[in-house]
């Protein structure tokens, strides 16, 4: 039986990926950042945003391109352009996590993985998504809503009610099991 995974919205731009034995915050602010995690991943290449009080000492702060292992979840971080994409596996999820223009950008270079996470900063290329190939598009940031919208009618056609129709959620879960057949979109909000 697969363990549940759950990525739960902190604030506009920051969210926490809870697994079995890991916890991650992604973007924090100074005072998201406390608190229990494993690692502190940071979508932007800048050492002055990155650098928070580690108020324990024990969470990793990875704001720079390389290959991370934290409580045995194996980490790759690819720079492009002073931002971050991640690559990560959690309770065999494989995740992507990173902003619409490095998605755009990197669509060429991605593989498959079950959950893109996406802060949509800039219109999202459809064909990184379909490089991709996901189950679930997780979307949060300042146009996550109108590209919601676009994903959704793409992805699943008009349904009823139209695409307007998509409701915010601030915590979403799942697991390697229940992984949907069809792409579904999820607005972070």
């Amino acid at each position: 039986m697969d363990s549940t995974m759950e990525i739960t919205l902190v604030s506009k731009n920051s969210f926490r990926i809870k697994g079995k034995q890991i916890s991650f915050i992604v973007d924090p602010e100074k005072s998201e950042g406390k608190g229990e995690y494993n690692a502190k991943l940071f979508l932007t290449n800048s050492l002055e945003m990155a650098v928070l009080p580690k108020e324990d000492g024990s969470s990793l702060i990875i704001y720079s391109p390389g290959d991370y292992e934290v409580a045995g979840v194996k980490i790759t971080a690819i720079k492009q352009n002073g931002g971050l994409l991640y690559d990560l596996t959690v309770d065999g999820v494989k995740m992507l996590i990173g902003s619409s223009l490095l998605y755009t950008q990197l669509k060429d270079k991605l593989d498959e993985h079950h959950v893109a996470l996406i802060k949509v900063d800039s219109e999202i290329d459809e064909a990184a998504i379909t490089n991709v190939a996901p189950s679930i598009v997780l979307l949060y940031g300042d146009k996550a809503v109108e590209q919601a919208k676009v994903l959704q009618k793409d992805t699943s056609g008009v349904t009823e009610g139209g695409s307007a129709d998509i409701k915010p959620v601030s915590k979403f879960s799942t697991s390697l099991d229940k992984l949907p057949a069809e792409t579904q979109v999820v607005l972070l909000g």
